[in-house]
């Protein structure tokens, strides 16, 4: 197969994902600190009610750390490690436009060379299918001449001159039906390889 460049593989594994995870780590510790916030002023409202303003005073000053730890937060966030800027997403858009592109073409290619091998299969098939009618025309024969030795004062004996060819002659196994699940239980097993090249660690994904 093809081997289509991974400049947007790398662009995301480098740049896009560990900002990602900055910033979400970033939101965890900032909505931590925002349940502490929300725990501090059911505190001072009841310290309010108790007119206990000592332990207001001191929740202030926790609660003056805990905003300022908030601020310093969000400031955070919004800085180039964890930030998601224009050129990083420009960057990551155009390599992946690109290769989709490629990717698309190649596997139009791929297509007409699959149905290139469908119809030379198809072909064969076709001689399968005639040789099958050969081998029954030949048996209907047989079949007309046995019963006619073993029954021979039958007189509703009639030769048979046609077959759906339901029933193969050589026992292969070839009728379309169980080709058919045969061809779609490959091309499963096919996609399931495909894919647990990289579940399994053969590739990185």
């Amino acid at each position: 197969m093809t081997k289509v460049n991974e400049k947007s593989i790398e662009v995301f594994n480098k740049v896009i994902e560990p900002k990602v995870e900055n910033k979400k780590h970033v939101a965890l510790e900032k909505s931590k600190v925002t349940d502490k916030l929300k725990e501090f002023d059911f505190k001072m409202s009841h310290y309010r009610n108790e007119n206990d303003y000592t332990m207001i005073a001191s929740l202030k000053k926790e609660q003056g750390k805990l905003e300022n730890e908030i601020v310093a937060l969000h400031e955070q966030s919004e800085d180039d490690n964890h930030k998601l800027l224009d050129e990083d997403i420009k960057a990551f858009n155009a390599a992946y436009d690109k290769e989709v592109k490629e990717l698309k073409d190649n596997n139009s290619k791929l297509i007409q060379e699959f149905n290139g091998k469908l119809q030379e299969a198809y072909e064969v098939y076709e001689k399968i299918a005639a040789n099958k009618v050969e081998a029954i025309r030949r048996a209907s024969r047989r079949n007309y001449m046995n019963t006619a030795i073993n029954n021979p004062d039958q007189w509703r004996l009639s030769l048979q001159r046609n077959t759906s060819l339901v029933d193969d002659p050589f026992k292969t196994n070839t009728n379309p039906t169980t080709l058919a699940n045969s061809f779609k239980e490959k091309l499963f097993n096919i996609n399931g390889r495909a894919d647990s090249e990289y579940n399994n660690g053969n590739h990185k994904w």
